[in-house]
């Protein structure tokens, strides 16, 4: 940019020491022509240089561009990766759901399950307690059937003794 403003400055200086010696020695025409040819040139060299550059901005842009052609691309790909995960995520939910509904009636199981084991222990605590009374009815009917076989074999033995004394007295009495 600095040699430019030098090219301008020297340029102006340039102009402005051919207009004073044409001012001064009253030049010929073609050198006035001349004179303005070359501001032409000059000012056509600035519209070519600016033409250049606006031709090398629009240049980079047709690169941005070209890099974002793929983009619907890209863009295509990741929607159907959203539709995809999506899916995905309603099958995992509904998983979720149905998992979350069998731990409930698992937990409804285990609930009718722990009142099963508590109906069960206390029938068998019932039933124990109906055990040890009949075991201790059986000790006591298996005592009074001991006493009663003892009584019986006391009364069978004196049954006999008297049998045996009544037929001696039967048998002296005759």
């Amino acid at each position: 940019m600095q040699v430019d403003l030098q090219r301008e400055l020297q340029g102006a200086f340039e102009e402005n020491t051919k207009l004073t010696t044409l001012l001064d020695e009253k030049v010929s025409k073609n050198l006035i022509d001349r004179i303005e040819l070359e501001k032409k040139v000059a000012g056509l060299k600035k519209e070519l240089e600016k033409s250049h550059e606006d031709e090398r901005t629009l240049q980079a842009k047709i690169e941005d561009l070209r890099a974002l052609q793929d983009l619907p691309d890209k863009v295509d790909s990741l929607m159907k990766q959203v539709c995809d995960l999506n899916e995905e995520l309603c099958a995992v939910q509904i998983e979720r759901e149905s998992l979350v509904s069998a731990k409930a009636c698992s937990k409804e199981e285990a609930q009718q399950l722990r009142e099963n084991v508590q109906s069960a222990q206390e029938q068998l605590v019932k039933l124990q307690d109906d055990l040890s009374k009949a075991e201790l009815r059986e000790k006591d009917l298996t005592h009074q059937c001991t006493n009663i076989t003892e009584q019986k074999e006391t009364l069978r033995k004196d049954l006999v003794r008297s049998s045996v004394e009544n037929s001696r007295l039967l048998t002296t009495v005759e």
